[in-house]
């Protein structure tokens, strides 16, 4: 049974249920942050949202709503032949473009995007494979 690890709080499993029911944010990662009124509320310690540039992440959820017009609502979950040579191919292919000066399409977010695509193939391969959505393929991620 491969070891399946939280890319968040470094939780790990080794049972066959690996990290069903696991909650990444539990109580001891909480910490009270207190304003000057007195209100106060959980900080998320690790977590830094304010420091993403939500304009690219625009970007990006228009290269996803692109996606769902030319393939289908979640269809990259479906899995590739080979995620890693698929998928290596088309980001370093978009990195081509636009170190060429091609600025048609966000080539900088459809890169992000399949980052993405290979961060959750990396993750979700182990519970992808016990479940049988699909079926493990040479050179696929193992968890």
């Amino acid at each position: 049974m491969p070891k399946i690890v939280c890319s968040i709080c470094g939780s790990n499993s080794n049972s066959a249920e690996g990290l069903e029911g696991h909650r990444c944010i539990p109580g001891e990662f909480l910490k009270k942050d207190e304003s000057k009124s007195g209100a106060t509320r959980n900080e998320l310690k690790g977590f830094r949202f304010d420091l993403l540039v939500f304009e690219f992440l625009c970007e990006m959820a228009g290269v996803m709503a692109e996606g769902v017009e030319s393939h289908g609502e979640e269809n990259w979950k479906g899995g590739f032949d080979n995620p890693g040579r698929d998928l290596d191919n088309h980001i370093f292919g978009h990195y081509k473009k636009w170190k060429a000066g091609d600025r048609s399409e966000p080539h900088l977010a459809k890169m992000a995007v399949g980052c993405m695509f290979l961060w959750w193939f990396d993750q979700k391969t182990p519970q992808i494979e016990s479940e049988g959505l699909r079926e493990p393929t040479e050179g696929a991620f193992k968890g």
